[in-house]
């Protein structure tokens, strides 16, 4: 056996429990636990809920460029909880198989370590690939999942590399690092197959993959508008106008075809609405058989965060700290046992349950129960925040919002613009609602121009949680009060002038239901604020001439 080696571990730490090296440890093994930050602020490597592990590894990577000193570099693949007792493991079998750390060559060569059943354990860098590979994007496309494959990826950047098996303990298993949707392992491999065949050509194009739905897509151009990343976009014709209107000259290629969950595919069990098989369906056909992929879409769930979406976008398109350029929008929080809280100035807030009570009067001191008929007091006198500025008292109503409770119960709608004319508004409403009448005049969906240009004769919006409210305050600037319900506004309301969310705050929210509320019942969500409250708002909104 030779002498061990210096050798730097870095792993991912997504249990918040970091790993502690005993006393007995061997003298040349450092290591380094990165954590996953869940929470703008927090260190380590955000969360996101687009990024394979293959950014993850990348992230590692680059942290081990910062902290080696010669040694070579162990990466414990993030895809997997590599149990703590391979390290010793590793660290025997890299002495003992020293004769493969080289080519015929004598050049050094990185080592994927796999268990028996072939997942991969590691991948062992040598100090004089550790620069290079870090400075190189191509690094994120690494499978993690497949080791001939990533073999051949890494050939492909001219670094040698082998495959070596570890002897694993009998019963040894791995967990997922991270939470992941069913088909992540294999997307993960579409990636690295385009990758290979993207860098045999040597023109390293890279084009983003996000053909649905409308506000994920418009997010997801907001982000690129401040952090290019991709050669050109993969998109749902039905939402090209989106792409075009935010970023003209990106190149897009339009699919055709259902849409996933819409239409004759709003089913959930539809075959359309597995992201793998669709990709695989309908986006292979189209893609340029040599560029190489960024695939946008989830592989687990974003709320397990709180990052906004654009801002988990962010971290898979850019680098870590682009995440900071999309923070969530002022949020407001009004409970039916809690006068007031906010982001701001978190009263008993779900998001932030242990934050300092406020000087709202006779705050609760708890968030107990709650009755599925009682409604959210007045607001105070005093709201801690900066409200939108509306100069005019043209509002625009939006009150569908994909699905049943997104949607604002049929029974507020009415009540709302009774109370938003007594206030002198002059209410329109786009889309259908409940006992149309002849003074509110009504808007179909039919053209993004057509709907830019109804945004554009309003003061302000009131809506939903859905496309109209993100497009008239991301990009048209137009003042918007966007009503939550089901869905985790801190994920979802995203900073911009003049904009505000708003919700009850239940800590049943989100539920992650879509038809009917797992609640008190019904298709009704009981986060929403009550019409009464909503124009009461809206009035603190208006700015006297």
């Amino acid at each position: 056996m030779t002498p061990a080696q210096p050798l730097l571990v870095v792993r991912l730490n997504t249990r918040s429990t970091a790993w502690r090296l005993p006393r007995t440890a061997d003298p040349f093994l450092e290591m380094v636990n990165v954590p996953v930050a869940r929470a703008p602020g927090q260190p380590g490597i955000p969360f996101s809920f687009a990024a394979l592990p293959g950014r993850y590894l990348a992230e590692l990577l680059t942290t081990a460029a910062r902290w080696h000193r010669g040694q070579t570099v162990v990466l414990l693949n993030p895809a997997h909880q590599v149990p703590s007792d391979c390290l010793a493991l590793v660290q025997a079998e890299l002495a003992e198989r020293a004769d493969v750390a080289h080519t015929t060559q004598g050049c050094p060569a990185v080592r994927l370590l796999v268990d028996y059943n072939d997942h991969i354990l590691a991948y062992c860098v040598p100090a004089r690939h550790v620069i290079t590979l870090a400075a190189d994007k191509a690094v994120r496309d690494l499978s993690t999942t497949d080791a001939e494959l990533d073999q051949t990826l890494l050939d492909a950047l001219n670094i040698p590399c082998t495959v070596q098996r570890v002897r694993t303990p009998p019963g040894f298993s791995l967990e997922p690092a991270l939470p992941y949707f069913p088909g992540m392992s294999g997307m993960a491999r579409h990636v690295a197959r385009a990758r290979v065949r993207n860098l045999k050509t040597g023109t390293r194009t890279t084009w983003g993959v996000l053909t649905h739905h409308a506000g994920d897509i418009l997010l997801a151009l907001k982000v690129l508008e401040r952090t290019p990343g991709i050669d050109g976009l993969v998109i749902h014709k039905a939402y090209a106008d989106i792409a075009r209107d935010v970023l003209p000259d990106l190149p897009c290629i339009t699919v055709d075809g259902p849409l996933p969950a819409r239409g004759m595919a709003a089913s959930a069990s539809h075959a359309l609405n597995d992201d793998i098989l669709y990709f695989e369906q309908v986006v292979m056909p189209v893609l340029p058989p040599d560029a190489g992929l960024l695939y946008m879409r989830p592989v687990r769930g974003y709320i397990d965060a709180d990052f906004t979406l654009a801002a988990q976008l962010a971290f898979l398109i850019g680098e870590t700290a682009d995440t900071a350029a999309f923070p969530t929008g002022t949020s407001l929080y009004l409970a039916p046992e809690n006068p007031l809280y906010t982001l701001e100035n978190p009263l008993h807030n779900p998001e932030n349950p242990t934050g300092n009570t406020t000087t709202a009067e006779n705050p609760a001191e708890t968030q107990g129960a709650v009755k599925a008929t009682e409604t959210p007091p007045g607001l105070p006198d005093h709201l801690p925040i900066n409200l939108p500025a509306v100069r005019g008292k043209r509002v625009l109503l939006h009150f569908d919002g994909g699905w049943p409770l997104k949607v604002y119960p049929p029974e507020h709608q009415q009540a709302l613009i009774e109370h938003l004319l007594d206030l002198g508004c002059q209410v329109s409403v786009l889309g259908a609602f409940a006992n149309a009448q002849a003074n509110v005049p009504t808007h179909a969906f039919t053209t993004l121009s057509a709907l830019r240009a109804l945004i554009l004769e309003h003061d302000a919006l009131i809506g939903m949680d859905s496309f109209p409210c993100h497009y008239a305050s991301q990009q048209l600037g137009v003042p918007t009060v966007c009503l939550y319900a089901s869905t985790r506004q801190i994920n979802l309301a995203h900073a911009a002038p003049g904009y505000l969310a708003v919700s009850c705050g239940l800590d049943c929210s989100p539920c992650g239901s879509r038809l009917t509320c797992p609640r008190f019942g019904g298709t009704r969500c009981h986060n929403f604020i009550d019409p009464k409250t909503v124009a009461n708002l809206f009035a603190r909104c208006l700015v006297t001439p």
